[in-house]
């Protein structure tokens, strides 16, 4: 999802369901190949302190931008890492500055071409298994966890 879809895609499920307590957002890597680093950062430290101020009994989640084998669009990818890299930089300080929870996904590396499917852009089956299994130990860990933030940055930052 494109980092400027997410406040409109949480306006519209907040329109619907009562608030999360936990809310994970994982956004933005379509931007890196069309949106200025620096107008990227901007918006999305605008946006999580937004969230925090509108949300203050929910726990938000940074999970890393993935790193892919193609960045469509682009002709670097060794510059687009640089830039995914400070914009995942940017997104967790951002979130630990508002009590939140970061989920690093370092098991799923560039390269690592299996883990990718043949446009070098989606996970394969064992990349998506990889990933999903990454995200529900950290989130099982942030919800029994969830009253000692110590517990959860140990094992996840």
């Amino acid at each position: 999802m494109s980092w400027f879809a997410v406040r409109g895609a949480l306006t519209y499920q907040l329109s619907q369901q009562p608030p999360p307590h936990f809310l994970v957002i994982h956004a933005g890597g379509n931007d890196l190949t069309t949106t200025p680093t620096s107008e990227l950062c901007v918006r999305i430290e605008n946006d999580v302190h937004t969230l925090a101020k509108d949300l203050p009994h929910c726990t938000i989640i940074w999970s890393d931008i993935l790193p892919r084998l193609q960045w469509r669009g682009c002709t670097s990818v060794t510059g687009i890492e640089r830039k995914r890299k400070r914009v995942n930089r940017i997104g967790r300080q951002a979130v630990l500055s508002v009590g939140g929870r970061v989920v690093k996904h370092v098991d799923i590396t560039y390269d690592c071409a299996g883990l990718f499917r043949a446009d070098g852009v989606h996970l394969e089956d064992i990349g998506n298994a990889i990933f999903l299994n990454t995200l529900q130990g950290a989130l099982e860990t942030f919800v029994v966890g969830h009253n000692s933030p110590d517990t959860a940055k140990l094992i996840f930052e």
